[in-house]
């Protein structure tokens, strides 16, 4: 079968002399120029005694659909009608086609195939939008300079509005009247970042470095005067904003109902902490190159968050959830039943118990102390399974029995996102399994579940932390 022929049109028109020119109603050149289908201009010159008949072509394409919709939009704007507007179009001795003019249209098609329609479409819909979309006017009020430049810097809650107009202009050329036109409302600024850049922050109370990857930026208004000029260091939970003088300010904070990833809110109990324990070396590099050295102080804390304790169990929680990095919010962390208690006991160098000897416990001297732990973060539940070494367990006093562990191991842990029942016992089946094969060659002290075995023995005063 043949492929189907291609379908194309054109506007014949014909002159008996002069310069090959004629002029076609701007609301024809328009139809040409937004239709998806090909469309020619063709002019036919008459024949006289010093020359023959001369055929010249032109495609509706990027000048001829550049040109036609930019006469358009000034018969808009001068409110005539298209139909009673001609565009004039002067064909060049190159346009001459003559009897391979149906020859040239296949030609001319096939160049800008198989895209065509596409490509069609593309500038009528881009073109004359090159220097921008239009022109805003805007007018906004604060409470002072600083607030206005604060919300340019990206740091504002917002500016109101006194004014604001939008006129839209293609080719250079506006609308005779704005678009929008209004007179109150709330304008955020979103500041385009300058650079990337990199913050790390040290103490002496800790190994570890914080390091939070963020961006440069500046007020990017003219006119400004030195002393309110501000460059704004942004990563993370961490904002710098520096003066030209070298005064600068800084600030840590995250959004207590917001989920944070476990790793962000690692770091950010951990330099509350530092905070607290005293100064913090502060340094932002870009490009290779450290642009500030500073130290941060000691600084007013109203959060009532005991940040070491806060630290200690974060840690725990990384501990447990391995190479996951779950989603979950401070104030989930701070409504989590338990989980003060547990750091506490992964923190410790040893665990002693001391009570009278129980039924269900072994009597002879325990190797191991075994147990389990789990709580429930947000949506998540962290679960994790403990071996503690014995190295002591005698009896004292002829009454007591007293079992001493060294610190011991996480042996098994996971986290799971909204857990079905059968799931919720899959750490007892896996401490379960671990005890008997303990068993086998050792003597297991059990606990179970270890925030049950803590109540339990809070309230028969049996258990101490070292």
């Amino acid at each position: 079968m043949r492929p189907p022929r291609a379908v194309a049109y054109a506007q014949v028109k014909s002159v008996e002399n002069g310069a090959p020119v004629c002029r076609v109603k701007l609301s024809n050149a328009l139809r040409a120029a937004q239709s998806p289908q090909p469309w020619f201009i063709v002019l036919v010159t008459g024949e006289t005694h010093n020359q023959p008949s001369k055929v010249f072509a032109v495609h509706v394409w990027d000048d001829l659909i550049c040109r036609t919709l930019e006469a358009v939009r000034r018969a808009h704007n001068d409110r005539r009608s298209l139909h009673k507007c001609s565009l004039t179009i002067r064909f060049r001795s190159e346009d001459e086609v003559g009897e391979r003019l149906v020859q040239w249209m296949q030609e001319a098609i096939d160049a800008v195939q198989p895209a065509y329609e596409s490509s069609k479409r593309f500038i009528n819909t881009t073109a004359g939008y090159e220097d921008g979309y239009g022109t805003g006017l805007l007018t906004v009020e604060g409470e002072d300079e600083e607030e206005i430049l604060n919300n340019f810097l990206g740091l504002g809650t917002g500016l109101r509005v006194n004014n604001f107009t939008f006129t839209p202009s293609r080719f250079g050329i506006p609308l005779s009247s704005p678009e929008i036109d209004i007179s109150e409302g709330v304008v955020y600024i979103e500041p385009h970042p300058k650079g990337d850049i990199e913050i790390r922050l040290r103490s002496t109370a800790s190994a570890r470095t914080i390091v939070q990857q963020g961006h440069a930026y500046g007020i990017g208004l003219p006119g400004i005067p030195d002393h309110q000029k501000r460059i704004r260091f942004s990563a993370g939970f961490v904002e710098v904003l520096c003066a030209l003088d070298g005064h600068a300010e800084f600030t840590a904070h995250l959004n207590s109902r917001e989920k944070h990833k476990l790793t962000t809110l690692e770091d950010y109990a951990a330099l509350n902490e530092w905070l607290k324990a005293g100064p913090v070396n502060l340094q932002v590099w870009t490009n290779g190159k450290r642009v500030i050295a500073s130290t941060l102080n000691n600084r007013t804390d109203n959060t009532g968050i005991d940040w070491p304790n806060f630290s200690s169990a974060l840690r725990l929680l990384r501990l447990i959830a391995g190479n996951q990095d779950p989603e979950i919010s401070l104030h989930d962390l701070c409504l989590a039943s338990g989980l003060g208690t547990f750091s506490n006991v992964a923190d410790s160098r040893s665990l002693r118990l001391e009570f009278d000897p129980l039924a269900f416990m072994p009597t002879r001297p325990a190797t191991a102390i075994l147990f389990w732990l789990c709580f429930d973060i947000g949506e998540y539940s962290f679960y994790a399974m403990a071996d503690w070494p014995v190295i002591e367990d005698v009896m004292i006093n002829n009454k007591k029995r007293r079992v001493t562990a060294s610190k011991g191991q996480i042996v098994e842990s996971y986290v799971l996102r909204n857990p079905s029942e059968e799931e919720r016992g899959m750490m007892e089946r896996d401490y379960r399994y671990y005890c008997d094969n303990i068993a086998k060659g050792g003597v297991p002290l059990e606990m179970g579940n270890l925030y049950e075995f803590i109540l339990s023995c809070q309230r028969n005063n049996i258990t101490e932390n070292e």
